[in-house]
């Protein structure tokens, strides 16, 4: 979906969706790395006239695009798309229960940190990453963010992938 299509939806709805959500969201329904979920994208939460509570989902799809590695979920509701809060969240999700048997909460931590963006935080206990992109984003580092979201897909299940072992990991963080 181009601009000028998200700003006909946005048109007549000054009630919701501020603009600086339109352009994040716009960063990634414009990527080719991800796939809007088929009801979840951006044009059903304008269409949605009466419901201001839901999400955004974006799928990472493995190389041969059989398979999701991760998905990227943007929640929203009336409060928080209308200028009132302090940032915006979204939550990246892995395969978790593989990825608490490969790596400790310290170890998953430990690579956030070190190779994520300004505008990503580690969840260890749930094997997730937390986006919390300010009110007044960088659009540049939210670019940065979704392509270390994809990286991150691809790191992970490589690692939970038959040729791929948890000593790749240990590898991986010691090189940083």
């Amino acid at each position: 979906m181009d601009e000028d299509e998200l700003e006909d939806l946005a048109s007549g709805r000054d009630d919701f969706a501020d603009s600086d959500f339109i352009a994040i969201l716009q960063v990634f329904e414009g990527s080719d790395l991800v796939d809007p979920h088929h009801n979840c994208g951006v044009s059903e939460l304008f269409e949605s006239k009466d419901s201001f509570e839901g999400q955004v989902i974006y799928y990472v799809r493995s190389g041969s695009g059989e398979k999701i590695i991760g998905s990227i979920q943007f929640f929203y509701n009336e409060w928080l798309w209308r200028g009132f809060a302090e940032e915006y969240k979204a939550q990246i999700d892995f395969e978790t229960s593989l990825l608490e048997v490969l790596y400790s909460e310290e170890e998953f931590s430990s690579l956030v940190d070190a190779t994520g963006t300004e505008y990503m935080v580690a969840v260890p206990e749930e094997r997730a990453i937390v986006l919390e992109i300010p009110d007044e984003p960088d659009l540049e580092q939210v670019r940065e963010t979704l392509q270390r979201s994809v990286e991150f897909s691809e790191f992970f299940h490589s690692r939970v992938s038959n040729e791929t072992g948890p000593e790749n990991f240990r590898e991986f963080t010691e090189d940083d």
